[in-house]
């Protein structure tokens, strides 16, 4: 989760460097950053650790809904980093790691659209991934279905306005 680095209007893939030869052994550090909602089975607890607030996912803002599990973690690192491969407004649904509709489009809304309709009930449930901030019409199309987690690199306030009807999003 540390190759996606998050700041408070953006975020970016940057890839990890080594400083040469991979190490024989490796130690490293980390405090949790957060306990959460359960493990990659609901049945085991989990926590999310990092080195600190900052590196990778640990600084990205959780808006609203039911705390984040292991797996929101994964699918929502894994939409991150596939939408970040686009240029242009691209959006993502991600459903178990695997991506169920990926596309772009003249505006996000029209690429998560066409996200979604590559394969409509695999995406009840899913996770989407935005490359661009999330606006009021994308947010309203997000909201006509059930979608667990979305990550974007910011969001209107209407647009917030608009995610905070469904409150477990």
């Amino acid at each position: 989760l540390s190759a996606v680095n998050v700041s408070s209007d953006n975020f970016e893939y940057k890839a990890l460097k080594l400083d040469g030869l991979v190490p024989d052994h490796l130690m490293t550090s980390a405090r949790k950053l957060q306990d959460l909602r359960y493990g990659e089975n609901p049945h085991q607890t989990a926590a999310l650790y990092g080195v600190d607030k900052g590196w990778g996912f640990s600084s990205a803002q959780v808006v609203q809904g039911k705390g984040l599990s292991f797996t929101n973690l994964l699918d929502l690192d894994a939409a991150a980093r596939l939408v970040l491969e686009f240029t242009e407004p691209s959006a993502v649904v991600i459903k178990h790691m695997n991506p169920s509709g990926v596309a772009t489009g003249g505006t996000l809304c029209d690429a998560y659209v066409a996200a979604r309709e590559v394969d409509s009930i695999s995406a009840f449930g899913g996770i989407v991934g935005l490359n661009r901030p999330l606006d009021t019409k994308t947010a309203k199309e997000i909201t006509s279905t059930f979608i667990e987690a979305v990550v974007a690199p910011g969001a209107s306030q209407e647009a917030l306005a608009i995610m905070a009807s469904k409150k477990n999003l």
